[in-house]
């Protein structure tokens, strides 16, 4: 299957003492006829202030999984949008890659990428919200396995934006790391903390059952 283009639109809210400004990236618009959506993954907003999260970055990439649940239509659902958070980089400008992988059969991201989008940020010291909406021919059926990967390209640790946790959120995570002592960045100071402890490793991904799991939200029609 050749991988499908995303509609991204990723909102950078900038706040001071004085004002609020968002930044609209990269939005396509288009009609679409309203239908009902729900989530099959939600792991909840990172906290309001100093939240962790995964470092991504060249050396680093990370995935949360997510599955079509057993209850959707013999024809399947179809894949409407992921939202996830990030902390940018205050230094550097970030080029992020938001992919959708299909499952490896061992529980792990595997080879066959159905979505993949450029995300590119500007240097800034802040959240960064980013949906992208699928244009709905993607269909998931039920119990099929599928990974949210995000990869960066920084060169250094030091340059890497963060994939804000969730204190609430539950489910299956992987980070594929040169150094699986190089896992965490802090929001707050962009200074690296150790590693969760891993489950299971496949295909070169170090797996696991989070219970601070990054913040996303899947959602499908």
């Amino acid at each position: 299957m050749q991988p499908a283009l995303l509609c991204l639109c990723v909102f950078a809210q900038m706040v001071s003492a004085l004002n609020a400004t968002s930044l609209l990236f990269n939005s396509t618009a288009a009609s679409f006829v309203p239908v009902a959506l729900r989530a099959v993954l939600n792991t909840g907003p990172p906290p309001s202030s100093g939240a962790y999260g995964t470092a991504v970055w060249a050396g680093q990439s990370t995935a949360v999984r997510f599955t079509a649940p057993p209850d959707v239509p013999g024809y399947g659902a179809t894949l409407a949008e992921v939202q996830l958070t990030v902390a940018a980089n205050r230094y550097s400008p970030s080029n992020l890659r938001l992919s959708v992988f299909q499952d490896s059969g061992r529980n792990s991201p595997g080879t066959t990428v159905l979505e993949s989008r450029v995300i590119r940020l500007p240097a800034y010291d802040g959240r960064v919200t980013i949906t992208a909406t699928h244009p709905g021919n993607l269909y998931l059926y039920p119990g099929e396995l599928f990974w949210v990967t995000l990869e960066g390209d920084a060169r250094y640790v030091q340059d890497a934006v963060s994939w804000l946790d969730s204190p609430n959120g539950v489910a299956w995570t992987a980070f594929n790391a040169q150094s699986v002592g190089l896992k965490e960045a802090g929001e707050d100071t962009q200074t690296l903390m150790g590693s969760k402890s891993s489950t299971d490793t496949a295909a070169g991904w170090v797996v696991e059952r989070a219970t601070r799991a990054s913040s996303i939200r899947v959602l499908v029609a």
